[in-house]
C-alpha cells in the first residue's frame, strides 16, 4: 500500500513535467503575479490530472469514456479560451515585474485557475501514463481511490512549488521588457494550442 501510494506520488509529478499550454500558463502567471498566483493556476491543472492518474492506475476507462462522450465541445471551449487568453497577453498592458504583486493580480489568478482547469479537462493522457508506469514497474495499485488521487495531486503540487519557486527567483530581477517576451511567448503558444483543439474538435463535429 505504502509502496503504492508514493509511486502515485511520482506519476503526479510526472504527468505535471510535460510543457503544454497549461504548464505555459502557469509559468507566465508565476513570472508577472509571483510564486502565490502560479501555485493556484497550477492547481487547477493539478485536479484533473490527479483524477485521470488515479483513475488509469486503479484501472477505470470512466474519465476516458465521459471524454469522449464530450470531446468536441471540450476541445471547442479549450480552444477558443486558448486563443482568446493568447490575444489578451498580447494586449496586456507591461506590468511592473519588481512589485510584490501586480494590480489586477486577484482577478487574474482566480480566471487562470479556471482556465487551467478547462484546459485540462480534454487531456485524460494522464490516465495512460499512469497505468503504463504502474505497469512497467510492477507495483500493485492501491485500492483506496481517494488516497491514488490524493497522493498524485500531492505529486503535482510538489512540482510546482519547485518550478514557481525557482520562477519566483528569477523574476526578482527580472525586467518588464522581459515579461513583454514572456507574454508574446506564451502568447504564440495559446494561439497555437487554440487552434489545434478547435481544428480537433473540427474534425469530430459529425
Amino acid at each position: 500500500m505504502t509502496e503504492g501510494l508514493a509511486l502515485a506520488l511520482v506519476v503526479g509529478i510526472v504527468v505535471s513535467m510535460p510543457v503544454g499550454p497549461t504548464a505555459t500558463l502557469c509559468i507566465r502567471q508565476s513570472f508577472a503575479h509571483g510564486m502565490t498566483a502560479g501555485m493556484l493556476t497550477a492547481m487547477g491543472a493539478a485536479v484533473p490530472d490527479a483524477v485521470y492518474a488515479a483513475a488509469g492506475i486503479v484501472g477505470s476507462r470512466i474519465p476516458q469514456q465521459m471524454f469522449a462522450a464530450h470531446r468536441a465541445p471540450l476541445h471547442w471551449v479549450a480552444g477558443i479560451a486558448l486563443a482568446a487568453f493568447g490575444l489578451y497577453l498580447l494586449r496586456a498592458p507591461v506590468r511592473d515585474v519588481s512589485a510584490p504583486q501586480s494590480t489586477g493580480a486577484g482577478a487574474s489568478t482566480l480566471s487562470s485557475f479556471l482556465a487551467s482547469l478547462m484546459l485540462s479537462l480534454p487531456n485524460p493522457g494522464s490516465a495512460i501514463v499512469a497505468a503504463a508506469i504502474f505497469s512497467a514497474v510492477a507495483v500493485a495499485p492501491p485500492a483506496n481511490v481517494g488516497a491514488v488521487c490524493l497522493a498524485t495531486f500531492a505529486g503535482t503540487i510538489v512540482w510546482w512549488l519547485c518550478v514557481t519557486g525557482l520562477i519566483a527567483r528569477v523574476r526578482r530581477g527580472a525586467t518588464t521588457n522581459a515579461l513583454r517576451w514572456v507574454d508574446r511567448a506564451c502568447a504564440a503558444v495559446m494561439f497555437g494550442a487554440g487552434a489545434l483543439s478547435i481544428a480537433t474538435a473540427w474534425t469530430w463535429r459529425g
